[in-house]
């Protein structure tokens, strides 16, 4: 887990969707990274994604906004900057054809782990398609979280990756947030879960 790709605060064309804390957030974990590719504003591309096998990094982390599709869950997405080619909406289907082999996908964003069942009772989600694209395991959330709550919460996350396997790091990271009496609430802690294959 040497190498990190993060992501985060896409410049989106409405300013009120900015995640000023996202930022704060990849610059943090990727403090104790020996390598790494931090990628923030305009160059949060969805093209990152797109136009090459993202081969040979241990940790892929995103914190950018998710939005998650009732009507066709395929068409779920992670928010990213488009250009010409690309309309910067990274969707689920997109993601089932990407080429990667992290040992961990991060979605750092709002309703990232919430999927529905299709037909042959195949859950469509975007943590199931990084795992098919060839993640080892995702982290993702159930419901829209909060920019600040999270980042604090993310970061201890990795902190806690350097002495404990992914879920336990995972579980204290969730169990420090519900220590802090402003944030002892559900909402601001439970979002994030694992699956791993």
């Amino acid at each position: 887990l040497k190498h990190i790709l993060a992501v985060g605060n896409p410049r989106l064309s409405d300013p009120e969707s900015s995640l000023k804390f996202a930022e704060d957030e990849v610059r943090a974990i990727c403090n104790n990274f020996p390598e790494k590719t931090i990628l923030t504003g305009p160059q949060a591309r969805e093209s990152v994604f797109r136009e090459k096998d993202i081969v040979d990094i241990g940790i892929i982390h995103i914190a950018a906004h998710g939005e998650y599709n009732t009507q066709d869950p395929l068409k779920s997405a992670l928010l990213l900057v488009g250009d010409d080619k690309y309309d910067g909406n990274l969707e689920t289907f997109e993601i089932y054809s990407l080429t990667m082999n992290p040992r961990l996908v991060v979605l750092s964003a709002c309703e990232s782990g919430i999927g529905q069942v299709q037909n042959g009772d195949e859950v469509q989600s975007l943590n199931r398609a990084f795992l098919y694209a060839g993640a080892g395991g995702v982290v993702s959330s159930l419901w829209n979280v909060n920019d600040k709550v999270t980042a604090v919460l993310m970061e201890q996350f990795y902190k806690n990756l350097e002495t404990m396997d992914k879920a336990q790091a995972l579980r204290m990271a969730q169990l420090k947030i519900r220590e802090m009496s402003d944030y002892a609430s559900p909402y601001y802690w439970a979002a994030f879960y694992l699956i791993a294959e």
